[in-house]
């Protein structure tokens, strides 16, 4: 795992640092009567990042919530952020006090990535939210419709399965990360379009720096910094990236539209093909819009690919 936090990055928040504290008027610092969750000191100005400093944060996490609990605070530049690291602690967030914590907080990338908050993943809780809450459940991901798409996981799995063989037999070595990745991304590219991407490392690459880019860095940090964003490029990459993903996604949509008018309707629906079909329904009780269609298809392929592919290269053996 690289480093979280690069030496261009460190320098780059300790000019801001520097610029910060000459600029900064003087406030008046009264204590807040919110009770938060104990943590490690933070730093002026940077917080506790210098805390995560290293090539694995997740163990560094892990040793401060043996120190301060399952409940802890780390000010993340300018950013609160909670760190929930038990089960009972999780599931008082995720299913006792579940729509307390439903609308997510949207960092400056991650509005660009989500069209401002669309799709299935960063809505706030509210009539929209609830919207594709059903469409998921019912629609999307129910049982029956997981199921249906059995034949396609176990075809690509037996396609890895003979690849690693010919490979092995042969001695040639083998990229299993990217290997995996490949395999899930035409599970998940099948599963929603009904076949496979012909622009794969296009979209492999644009993934990538999306989740990347959905990460550290200065504007998610400091998002009312305007010298944050004239120091980093983030926002010029994000923004970049997010034209090259809808680009990917109208291509897709156009492609499926052209295969369905040639095929016919006989075919299994795919994923794509029920949004298509509520997107043309419009009712008063089921209106999608095709922002909507593109960001819920670009959130199904990024969510459904990167852990996919992370979650079996973790759970391979090193050795």
């Amino acid at each position: 795992m690289d480093s979280l936090f690069s030496i261009p990055l460190l320098f780059s928040i300790s000019l801001c640092l520097l610029i910060f504290l000459l600029l900064k008027p003087k406030t008046n610092h009264s204590k807040s009567s919110l009770r938060f969750p104990p943590g490690p000191r933070p730093l002026p100005f940077v917080g506790n990042i210098h805390n995560l400093i290293g090539s694995l944060p997740h163990c560094t996490l892990q040793k401060l919530s043996r120190q301060y609990g399952p409940f802890m605070l780390l000010q993340l530049g300018e950013s609160p952020t909670i760190i929930v690291s038990s089960p009972d602690a999780a599931r008082e967030i995720m299913k006792t006090h579940d729509v307390n914590f439903a609308t997510r907080p949207i960092s400056t990338t991650v509005g660009i990535f989500t069209f401002g908050g669309m799709g299935t993943i960063f809505p706030p809780y509210g009539e929209y939210w609830r919207q594709m809450r059903k469409i998921c459940v019912l629609e999307l991901l129910s049982n029956r419709r997981v199921q249906s798409f059995r034949s396609i996981r176990e075809g690509e799995v037996g396609n890895l399965i003979q690849y690693l063989n010919s490979c092995a037999s042969h001695r040639v070595p083998v990229n299993i990360s990217k290997r995996l990745a490949s395999m899930a991304n035409d599970i998940i590219m099948r599963s929603i379009v009904g076949s496979k991407s012909k622009n794969q490392d296009v979209f492999l690459r644009d993934l990538d720096a999306t989740v990347k880019l959905s990460g550290f860095n200065l504007v998610n940090m400091f998002p009312s910094s305007r010298l944050a964003r004239l120091v980093s490029n983030a926002v010029k990459k994000t923004e970049r990236t997010q034209l090259s993903r809808v680009s990917f996604s109208d291509e897709v949509i156009k492609e499926h539209r052209e295969r369905k008018i040639a095929t016919g309707e006989g075919e299994m629906e795919d994923m794509l093909s029920t949004l298509l079909r509520l997107h043309d329904e419009n009712t008063v009780t089921n209106s999608l819009d095709m922002v909507s269609v593109k960001a819920v298809v670009l959130d199904l392929f990024g969510a459904g690919s990167e852990t996919s592919s992370t979650t079996l290269e973790w759970s391979c053996p090193s050795s």
